[in-house]
């Protein structure tokens, strides 16, 4: 078909489309292999998004917020997807959402003062938390310390419950993630 005789999606509908195909991903009879495959094929492009504007910025030297729009709808799309899934994620499905996790944090790392990128960090995050479980908390300390540093009014409540979600979701086992970012 022509492009240009179809409008792009509106922001909003793009997220829905996302939610949708989380949804039909992982509520249907798939196995989790299946899942995985289909998730990958949606995310892929997102993820590679991601980690060209981090390799961008780290190579310009710029600090990523120039393409903020283009990685908070990245991270967006993820999170929107991964509220589909069921949690905890299978293994199978649970590497790709590691993938993801981690170019959203190398994202968060590229546009550290970014509101959108912070926002869509933090919506990912929770959503990890549940698919995940405690293996995410390895690499949280730099991305909490990120947050938490550049925390400001317009979103401390966002980074606040984040970190009890953390500590009521893990206990004692967050204390090395949440604890290094608020020392």
């Amino acid at each position: 078909t022509n492009p240009s005789a179809h409008p792009p999606l509106d922001p909003d509908d793009t997220l829905y489309l996302f939610e949708t195909l989380g949804i039909l991903i992982g509520q249907t009879s798939l196995d989790p292999p299946t899942q995985a495959r289909y998730l990958h094929a949606v995310l892929t492009p997102h993820i590679r998004n991601m980690e060209a504007i981090t390799v961008l910025a780290a190579v310009s030297g710029l600090d990523g917020g120039e393409h903020a729009d283009a990685l908070s709808a990245a991270i967006a799309a993820a999170a929107i997807a991964s509220k589909g899934l069921p949690a905890p994620s299978s293994p199978e499905v649970a590497a790709v959402l590691v993938a993801v996790t981690n170019s959203a944090c190398g994202a968060l790392a590229a546009a550290p003062a970014s509101a959108p990128v912070r926002s869509r960090t933090v919506m990912l995050l929770h959503r990890m938390i549940q698919c995940l479980g405690p293996s995410l908390l390895d690499g949280l300390p730099p991305v909490l310390s990120a947050l938490v540093g550049r925390c400001d009014a317009d979103d401390v409540a966002e980074v606040g419950q984040l970190l009890f979600q953390l500590c009521a979701a893990y206990g004692d086992a967050a204390a090395h993630a949440v604890g290094g970012a608020l020392l």
